[in-house]
């Protein structure tokens, strides 16, 4: 007769028996009604956890600091393979673990669990995982056992999307290849009930966080990071100037000139029509323009606009079919005219 493996999987589902303060004489006493039905072996299973528990609660265990909210969520037994599998709830992982009170708390267990789970592989789980698994790489000496979906990724180095070729140096090592996404700070928001613009964050000791934080971010801290090789990306306006001079192929008269022969690329950006509506896109406003070889080059003037210093911005189309891998910009030198 083929012998069935009898699994016996236990899910403590009565509130009633773990009050959230300290054990009490009734939960070290009394086995849960579920466990009753499995046998002997599931109770003793059951009431030598609960005894390891208040083992860690009271800090008889070496090096183990358990919060008093920890419970048994699970037991599984397989008597057949001999395995016995332990979970318990998310306030078991919340203090540190590390390698020494983790052994600590398996001798505490095998001990309250005695010689009839001798030949039993035990494991601990708590938030779904392997206690052993939620120490940190950093604290485990062997490093053969370090945990190897914790290490980082070793990922090749990415291109930067902007390269100013007029600097002396190009860092080779620092944060060259890392890419930032870097929020400074919140912003303007339309309050309704004002029916007006205004800062999302209150003025708090004569400080404006929408304006403190980019105070800084943008003057100092993106341009370190950018010296030092990364790239850096701000959902919000980074250009301080006042300013704004927008040059596209579809305004006339914006000093936008072609060299060569250029061709209509298809759907791309364009002013439009102010102000915009919920689903308004500007790059599906206009057109864009392309070149069949790299001789061509366009050119604007923006002299009025470079005079009080600002950020140069262009609109390049990247898709599957259509991809701009490299173009080079060249910025005339500015002419102060008092």
């Amino acid at each position: 007769m083929k012998r069935i493996t009898n699994i016996m999987i236990v899910f403590l589902a009565v509130a009633g028996l773990f009050s959230c303060g300290g054990p009490s004489e009734a939960v070290k006493k009394t086995v849960p009604e579920a466990f009753i039905e499995q046998g002997k072996k599931v109770q003793h299973a059951y009431m030598a956890t609960l005894e390891f528990l208040e083992l860690c609660k009271s800090g008889k265990v070496g090096g183990v600091e358990m919060e008093s909210y920890t419970r048994i969520d699970t037991l599984v037994l397989d008597p057949e393979a001999k395995i016995l599998d332990i979970y318990f709830n998310r306030h078991f992982a919340y203090r540190p673990l590390r390698e020494a009170n983790v052994e600590n708390m398996y001798g505490a267990l095998r001990d309250a669990l005695g010689s009839s789970f001798r030949d039993y592989e035990v494991t601990m789980y708590s938030t779904g995982v392997p206690v052993r698994r939620l120490i940190p790489n950093y604290y485990i000496e062997e490093k053969s056992a370090r945990d190897e979906e914790k290490l980082p990724r070793v990922r090749d180095s990415i291109a930067p999307v902007v390269r100013n070729n007029s600097k002396p140096y190009t860092p080779s090592r620092g944060l060259n290849g890392r890419t930032i996404a870097l929020w400074n700070s919140h912003g303007w928001y339309y309050e309704n009930s004002l029916d007006r613009w205004e800062w999302q964050r209150a003025r708090n000791f004569q400080i404006v966080e929408d304006i403190f934080s980019t105070a800084y971010v943008l003057k100092y801290l993106v341009p370190m990071l950018e010296n030092a090789g990364a790239n850096t990306f701000l959902p919000r306006e980074r250009d301080l100037n006042i300013h704004e001079v927008i040059v596209d192929n579809d305004a006339p008269g914006n000093s936008y000139i072609e060299n060569g022969k250029w061709e209509r690329g298809g759907t791309g950006f364009a002013e439009g029509e102010k102000p915009y509506r919920s689903g308004d896109n500007p790059f599906r406003f206009g057109t864009f323009r392309k070149r069949p070889a790299n001789d061509q080059y366009a050119s604007w003037n923006l002299s009025r606009y470079s005079r009080n210093g600002g950020i140069l911005r262009v609109c390049l189309l990247s898709s599957r079919s259509q991809q701009c891998r490299r173009c080079k910009i060249h910025r005339a030198p500015c002419r102060r005219t008092e």
